[in-house]
């Protein structure tokens, strides 16, 4: 069994763009799923090509991206994720005037050319993402380093421009060095 988790902070445009490219590039099927109220939707080629443009009020989905066309009978995420073993999970998070929310890829499998095609879009998500964040406690002002954690060049803009970079839990917050 393989698996694989990027914790990164990106803006959406970054991620939406990112998707976009490596679907095309890879000849991926692209499923959108909102998990509250559940919502499952195999995008189209037109749909795809215009991706920033249907998901910019859908801030905080999820996609993911398959070699084959998903089982879409499912109605939790769960069901979504047992139903469609091996695609790999982009969870988007969401951005406000006041922070930048986590976002994560994700994938589990034992079959080879899913590990191949998730080992692709891993890889160019390292490209536009660089390694190592100070993480803060909001309450002592404690810091530490997580070297594992990544950030693209619009999250490293938006921490200076004073957006908070959040973790997916806890309270802490992400600083990206100087």
């Amino acid at each position: 069994m393989t698996s694989m988790v990027v914790q990164f902070h990106a803006t959406p445009e970054e991620i939406l763009e990112f998707i976009k490219s490596v679907t095309l590039d890879l000849r991926l099927t692209l499923t959108l799923v909102r998990f509250k109220p559940f919502f499952l939707k195999e995008l189209e080629s037109r749909e795809i090509q215009r991706l920033n443009d249907l998901s910019s009020a859908d801030l905080g989905v999820s996609y993911l991206l398959s070699q084959q066309p998903l089982n879409l009978e499912a109605n939790s995420k769960n069901m979504t994720l047992e139903l469609n073993p091996g695609c790999v999970i982009v969870e988007v998070g969401k951005m406000t005037e006041f922070a930048l929310h986590e976002s994560c890829l994700s994938f589990v499998s034992e079959d080879h050319e899913e590990i191949g095609t998730a080992k692709k879009v891993t890889s160019r998500l390292k490209k536009i993402t660089r390694a190592g964040v100070d993480v803060v406690n909001s309450e002592s002002g404690a810091t530490g380093r997580i070297r594992s954690h990544r950030y693209s060049e619009g999250a490293r803009i938006k921490c200076k421009e004073g957006l908070k970079l959040i973790p997916l839990s806890g309270s802490n917050y992400i600083r990206i060095p100087e």
